[in-house]
């Protein structure tokens, strides 16, 4: 079963019918190349009260076309060009006005941050005790 099946499936309509609107606002997209600090994400999220969602980079452009997010936390320190589908897919939306807000980890390897309105940017390593209110601030 794919992402986009498991997360329509588990918000069903009242007809058992697949429903993208009940979906929206549900979730955050966690995206990262790195499965560890997509791990200590997604835990921080779920401590925080929201179900999360994490796919690596190239896999998050067909999730969010399929059900938008309510929050992104997007990390590819060391491959930033590996955002830029998704970011103007991104752009696109907030176009029309409904982009999610974007909270980008920027890593410590030396590369560039994406050319993109980031709703926040955080250096990483990101301690818990203050991503929580920064995660808040979003909800």
């Amino acid at each position: 079963m794919s992402l986009i099946s498991r997360l329509h499936g588990s918000n069903s309509g009242p007809s058992g019918t697949d429903n993208a609107q009940a979906t929206r606002g549900r979730y955050a997209l966690v995206i990262s190349g790195s499965p560890v600090n997509r791990v200590v994400v997604c835990r921080i999220l779920q401590d925080s009260g929201i179900r999360p969602i994490a796919v690596d980079v190239s896999a998050a452009p067909e999730l969010l076309s399929a059900a938008p997010p309510r929050l992104i936390v997007a990390e590819s320190s060391r491959e930033p060009e590996r955002l830029k589908p998704l970011l103007d897919m991104l752009s696109k939306m907030a176009a029309a006005g409904s982009a999610p807000p974007v909270i980008y980890l920027a890593g410590t390897h030396g590369s560039g941050l994406p050319d993109f309105p980031f709703s926040e940017v955080v250096k990483m390593p990101i301690a818990p005790e203050s991503f929580r209110p920064l995660i808040a601030k979003y909800l």
